[in-house]
């Protein structure tokens, strides 16, 4: 018997499937999915098996030992990790470190392999453990002899790979002899007719020294388990009755739970998107099936959760980066034993090992946060629909502002499309204010006389008012007055961005920071002064503006520590605030009743942005931000803008996302740009800038001369242009539907797999 393995190394020339034979002792425990570790190029190193053969010509080495007693990884898994390496021209070993918790990958521990050990002395004699000394563990004035016992090859210094796979521990107790003497010891007794958790009877005050003194004398027995794992919501909702209208009935009528099938499940705000898709989770359930219901960021999972918690108790598990490690190896066993049947969380969820997935849906699905944008790249969009072939379950798409692409897929019959009804009773009046009026009117500062007329009147009649300025910091970039220099990054060369309340100047691009000083640093005149305006100047502007105005800030890089942005909602929910001023998390699927008014400021800037999605970015985040009105009272929505003829904006003010798409469905043909081509960006980094665009300018040249059909955008600088001491210059591929651009990928990548180079299929900066 043979196994096929991945060795764990991500490097692209040993990216394939290499031949062990399998010892008589493992022939029947060893299966798909678990990891060995092997002999590989002289080094002991974890491999994932892969497949189990009856004849191999290829195998000349055998597995060394097994570190699992069962597979770790599903066939699935498995599938989707060759899916996942493949379209980000990845290494499979490198997709699937990107699936596992860190609690199931290795460290490569620096140990000495016993070569002779019948030539150690005693000393070193009790130390080995399995065949291996442990450096630690040998004392400090033994390394010279070490050193001596390494040149003779008696031991053999070796990297070992060492599993982190081990769950937290806690005490289980229950009745061993009920025959206690003392009154508090029967209390405890009595406690312990069901098992109870060590930690529960200690929270519940029972004196810990009795406890020990009944383990100690055999009345209690005690048993270690694996720590278990409560769903603490901090955002709480109240329980309402859930009534459907034959719209809501409908769309949950067409979803076919036998086939893998995409439905795009739209709606204006408050039409009932959400109640629609819990009731799929239940039909799903209904079924014996698991469900997987993924949102783009960690601060909506309260919400969600809470929603679901309301509906199912506590049958659901929360799976993103703000749970522990080894909360998410319990939650990784629990799916893959089919002991939890709904996983809410962020993109990282889809690589579950699920072992009967009924239904997948992907809730606020135009959010780019579903972008991979580190290695390996990838859009869960694209491998949620993988997934769902593997289990044939249908994939539901949950957003009142599809992307342009998934909105012609509707059209093109790819995805079905499930709209349901406006349900609300008061729609928004929403009115665009043209700031350059407002300076022909004398009014210099960054709120419009009607915005701060209208504040005026939310904050008399007690109502609330959300505030959107897209735009960190206290402003965009500092200048000096006297010679015109701006201060930039060192680095990168980009504008540093300053933060009045920690006084710095820092980089978007590479994260480089230094203080702030009114010194120019070309000139060393006094006369920096900052340009533009961000969050927190219109902070304070709103806070000068409105004394007695309780105003607060919600802005992702301030909510870090753990329950600050639940405690915001929940005050905004309470009425104990009345501005809430952020950034595009204000956009997140708010449901708040005594919202009256939404302002975006700044609505420029996002029009702006270097990239083909810009208009479809720009609608998306306003009108979600908007439908933050829900309906319930009279609104308003007030958008400040330097152009007020942008169809863009136009349609905002209209609410009409028909004329959006049929706009923007025209410039995008006109420009040649997806869903009418394909496009990838190409990337090369190199610690010399001349050599590197050079290089790029030559890989450009080339493909131009052998592929009339693509037109090919640059080379230019990156975004970052340099970070980690390399230099970045991009290419933009751009190809006919029809062309193969995965062949010409994959050989570019197979032809300059040693020049650094970095092929992204999903970049929104295109």
């Amino acid at each position: 018997m043979y196994a096929k393995v991945i060795v764990d190394l991500r490097i692209k020339n040993v990216n394939k499937l290499y031949h062990y034979y399998i010892p008589a002792r493992y022939q029947k425990r060893l299966k798909p999915g678990m990891r060995v570790v092997v002999d590989f190029n002289n080094q002991k190193r974890m491999a994932y098996v892969i497949e189990i053969i009856t004849s191999s010509q290829e195998a000349n080495k055998e597995i060394l030992y097994l570190l699992d007693k069962t597979p770790i990884l599903t066939n699935k898994q498995l599938n989707l990790s060759y899916l996942l390496a493949e379209n980000s021209f990845q290494t499979i070993a490198h997709a699937l470190k990107e699936m596992l918790p860190s609690k199931l990958l290795v460290s490569y521990q620096k140990v000495l392999e016993v070569i002779k050990e019948e030539q150690l002395d005693l000393y070193y004699k009790n130390l080995i453990r399995n065949g291996y000394l442990k450096l630690s563990e040998i004392d400090a004035d033994k390394i010279f002899e070490v050193e001596e016992l390494i040149k003779k090859r008696i031991l053999k210094p070796i990297k070992k790979p060492t599993s982190k796979d081990s769950y937290k521990k806690i005490k289980l107790l229950s009745i061993k002899n009920e025959n206690v003497k003392t009154v508090k010891q029967k209390e405890i007794i009595k406690r312990l007719k069901e098992p109870t958790l060590y930690r529960t009877l200690r929270a519940e005050n029972y004196s810990q020294n009795i406890i020990k003194r009944l383990i100690s004398q055999d009345f209690i027995k005690v048993e270690l388990i694996r720590d278990t794992i409560e769903n603490n919501l901090l955002y709480n909702i109240k329980n309402k009755d859930i009534i459907l209208n034959n719209t809501q009935k409908n769309a949950i009528d067409k979803v076919s739970f036998k086939a893998s099938k995409r439905y795009l499940l739209t709606g204006k705000a408050a039409s009932g998107k959400t109640i629609v898709y819990l009731e799929m989770v239940k039909k799903a359930l209904n079924f014996s099936k698991q469900v997987l219901l993924i949102v783009p960021d960690k601060t909506l999972i309260p919400l969600v959760s809470a929603k679901i918690k309301n509906i199912f108790n506590d049958n659901f598990r929360i799976y993103s980066s703000e749970i522990s490690e080894n909360k998410k190896l319990v939650i990784y066993d629990e799916v893959k034993n089919n002991e939890i049947k709904i996983v809410v969380g962020t993109k990282k969820a889809l690589f579950l090992p699920f072992k009967n997935l009924g239904l997948i849906v992907i809730d606020d699905a135009h959010d780019d946060n579903y972008l991979q944008r580190v290695l390996p790249y990838y859009h869960l969009k694209e491998l949620a629909f993988e997934l769902s072939k593997m289990f044939k379950c249908p994939l539901v798409f949950v957003t009142a502002t599809p992307s342009v692409e998934m909105n012609y897929q509707t059209q093109l019959g790819m995805i079905e499309l499930l709209k349901l009804s406006d349900l609300r009773l008061h729609k928004p009046e929403i009115k665009l204010i043209d700031m350059k009026e407002e300076l022909f009117k004398g009014n210099s500062s960054i709120l419009s006389l009607e915005l701060i007329e209208n504040i005026k009147k939310v904050l008399k009649k007690e109502e609330q008012a959300l505030i959107l300025v897209n735009k960190s910091g206290y402003a965009p970039f500092v200048m000096c007055r006297s010679c015109g220099s701006i201060e930039g990054c060192p680095h990168c060369g980009k504008a540093l961005r300053y933060y009045k309340d920690k006084n710095i100047l820092r980089c978007h691009g590479c994260n480089y920071k230094k203080a702030y000083s009114e010194i120019c640093s070309n000139c060393n005149q006094p006369k920096n002064k900052e340009i533009g305006y961000g969050i927190e100047q219109a902070y304070e502007v709103l806070k000068n503006t409105f004394k007695s105005a309780r105003i607060v800030v919600l802005e992702s890089s301030r909510i870090t520590k753990r329950g600050s942005y639940e405690k915001i909602l929940n005050d905004f929910k309470d009425g104990k605030i009345d501005v809430l001023l952020g950034t595009q998390i204000l956009s997140k699927a708010f449901n708040f009743e005594n919202v009256s008014l939404v302002a975006i400021l700044l609505a420029d800037q996002m029009l702006k942005i270097r990239s083909y999605l810009a208009n479809e970015k720009t609608y998306q985040l306003y009108s979600q931000t908007i439908g933050s009105l829900r309906g319930k009272i009279k609104t308003k929505a007030l958008i400040q803008t330097y152009d007020k003829k942008h169809f863009v904006l136009n349609a905002l003010k209209n609410e009409d996302n028909i004329m959006f798409y049929e706009e923007e469905l025209k410039l995008r043909k006109r420009l040649n740009y997806p869903p009418f081509s394909k496009m990838a960006k190409l990337t090369l980094r190199g610690t010399d800038e001349i050599n590197t665009f050079q290089r790029l300018h030559s890989i450009k040249h080339h493909l131009i001369k052998s592929n009339t059909q693509l037109e090919i955008i640059g080379p230019s600088e990156d975004y970052f242009k340099f970070k980690d001491n390399y230099y970045y210059f991009e290419i933009i591929i751009k190809a006919p539907l029809r062309y193969d651009i995965m062949a010409l990928l994959k050989y570019l990548n197979e032809k300059h797999h040693k020049d650094n180079i970095l092929i992204n299929l999903y970049d929104d900066s295109l």
